[in-house]
C-alpha cells in the first residue's frame, strides 16, 4: 500500500509476488489529480470554459471591463481579496486594453537578458511569448493541448514500476535495461524467478533478464513504447520543450513547496518527500520515470532563472539514447554545480559577489565536517574533504532547492531551471 502523504505519481511501496497477477493502479480521483499538478495547470484543469490565457495565467483574478465598471459585487470581493494590486491591475486592463488584463510583469525579457528571470513572473506566464519588435502576444496551440490533456499521475507511476520492480524477497531489479544476448532457446519466467534465490535463500537481483513479460509483472506503459527521437542537432531536441509534457517531480512549483526536496548540492538519493510526515526518500521505480513525455534523448538546461549571468556560463546536457530519465536529470544537474569554479569566472564576480560566495563555502565546509557523511562514502565523520575549494554550488549562495524546470522563454530549444531557497 502507498505511504501516507506520497504524491500520486510516486511508486511509493507496491512489490511484485511471484505466480500473483500485477494488477494496474486503478485511475486517479480527479482531486488527486489537481493536487499532483502545479497550481496553475490545476486551474487550468478546473474550469475548460474560460478563456485558455485566463485559465493558465490568473482565473481568479481576471475581471470583465463591464464588471469594473459596473462596480458590482464580484469585483468588491475580488478588491477586498487581492487589495491594491487587484485594483491596480484592473484599472490597467480598464485604460489599457492592449494589456489584457494581464500583469505588466508577464511581456517576455529582452534578448540581452533572458536568463535573467523572474520565478513568480515566469512560472505564472510560462506560456506568454512576444512575437518580433511589436509585441503581440500569442500562445502556443500546441502547449495548449498539452496542458489541455495532462498524462494521469498512474501513468508515470506504472512506467516506473515497470523499469525497477521490486520483487518480494530479492529487492529492486533492473527490466529497462537492454537485453544481453543470449540463445535463441525460449526463456522460462518461473526458472528466472528461481534463479533470484541462492543456495542459503540469499537474493540475487543480478540475474534478473531485463524486459522480461510475465502476468505477475507490470507492463511497460504504451505512452512510451516508442524510441525517443534523436536530437536534431547538438542544442536541440525532437519534440522541443514546448511540445513536451514534464515529469510531476521536474515540472516548475512557482509557489508553495514542492513534492520533492532536492538539494542540488547533495547528492540525488538524499532526494525525499516533501508532503510526509516521515523521511521518505525517492525509490528506484521513481528516479527510473521518464522525465518527459514524449520520450526524448537529449535535454539542456541553458539557464537559471532570476540569475544576473547571462548568458548562464554552465549549460546541463542531459543525454539518454534509451530515454532520458528522473535520475539522468538529477544526477547531471547535481554533478554540474559539483565542478569547481574557475579562477577567471571568481575574478569576473563584483566584489560583494566574491565575499558572499566565500562566506556560503565556509559555512558549507563547517556544515560538511559536523554532518555524518551518507553511507558508502570515502570520507569519515569530521575529515577535511579532498574536494575542499569554490564550487558552483557556492556560487548559487542560498538557492539550492530545486523547484523545477519550464521550457526557456526563448523558444531556442532548452530548458530554464528554478531553484529556491526551500
Amino acid at each position: 500500500m502507498p505511504f501516507p502523504g506520497i504524491p500520486p505519481h510516486a511508486v511509493g511501496s507496491r512489490i511484485v509476488v511471484p505466480h500473483q497477477p500485477w494488477i494496474p493502479s486503478p485511475p486517479t480521483t480527479t482531486a488527486q489529480s489537481l493536487n499532483s499538478l502545479p497550481l496553475e495547470l490545476a486551474s487550468f484543469a478546473l474550469d475548460p470554459s474560460i478563456n485558455s490565457r485566463d485559465r493558465y495565467f490568473e482565473p481568479d483574478r481576471t475581471q470583465s471591463r463591464a464588471d469594473m465598471m459596473d462596480g458590482g459585487q464580484e469585483f468588491r470581493q475580488s478588491r477586498r481579496r487581492w487589495g491594491k494590486f487587484g485594483i491596480v491591475r484592473r484599472l490597467r486592463h480598464l485604460f489599457d486594453p492592449s494589456t489584457n488584463g494581464s500583469d505588466h510583469r508577464s511581456t517576455a525579457p529582452s534578448s540581452s537578458n533572458t536568463n535573467s528571470i523572474d520565478s513568480r513572473r515566469y512560472g505564472r506566464n510560462a506560456n506568454l511569448v512576444v512575437d518580433g519588435n511589436d509585441g503581440v502576444r500569442y500562445d502556443d496551440q500546441l502547449s495548449r493541448t498539452i496542458r489541455r490533456n495532462p498524462i494521469p499521475p498512474e501513468a508515470w507511476k506504472e512506467y516506473g514500476y515497470w523499469a525497477r520492480p521490486y520483487i518480494r524477497g530479492v529487492g529492486v531489479v533492473r527490466n529497462a535495461t537492454p537485453r544481453p544476448p543470449t540463445s535463441d532457446l525460449p526463456i522460462d519466467p518461473v526458472q528466472v524467478f528461481r534463479s533470484l534465490r541462492g543456495p542459503n535463500d540469499s537474493p540475487h537481483p543480478e540475474r534478473w533478464i531485463p524486459n522480461l513479460q510475465h502476468p505477475s509483472l507490470p507492463r511497460r506503459p504504451s505512452l512510451w513504447s516508442k524510441p525517443p527521437h534523436p536530437p536534431i542537432s547538438s542544442s536541440t531536441t525532437h519534440p522541443p520543450p514546448w511540445e513536451c509534457q514534464l515529469n510531476p517531480y521536474l515540472s516548475h512549483t512557482p509557489q508553495g513547496t514542492p513534492c520533492i526536496t532536492f538539494d542540488i548540492g547533495q547528492p540525488p538519493y538524499a532526494t525525499f518527500f516533501s508532503t510526509t510526515q516521515n523521511l521518505i526518500p525517492l525509490m528506484e521505480g521513481d528516479f527510473a520515470q521518464p522525465a518527459t513525455y514524449p520520450f526524448v534523448s537529449l535535454m539542456c538546461i541553458s539557464g537559471v532563472a532570476d540569475d544576473c549571468a547571462n548568458p548562464w556560463p554552465w549549460p546541463i546536457r542531459v543525454h539518454n539514447r534509451r530515454g532520458v530519465t528522473i535520475r539522468d536529470v538529477f544526477d547531471r544537474i547535481y554533478e554540474n554545480f559539483r565542478e569547481f569554479l574557475q579562477r577567471e569566472e571568481y575574478d569576473g564576480m563584483m566584489e560583494r559577489r566574491k565575499r558572499l560566495v566565500e562566506e556560503r563555502y565556509f559555512k558549507r565546509i563547517k556544515e560538511e565536517r559536523r554532518r555524518p557523511r551518507w553511507s558508502g562514502d570515502d570520507e569519515v565523520e569530521g575529515a577535511v574533504s579532498p574536494r575542499d575549494g569554490l564550487t558552483r554550488v557556492d556560487y548559487m549562495l542560498d538557492r539550492t532547492m530545486f523547484r523545477g524546470l519550464e521550457p526557456h522563454p526563448s523558444k531556442d530549444g532548452t530548458w530554464i531551471m528554478f531553484l529556491g531557497t526551500y
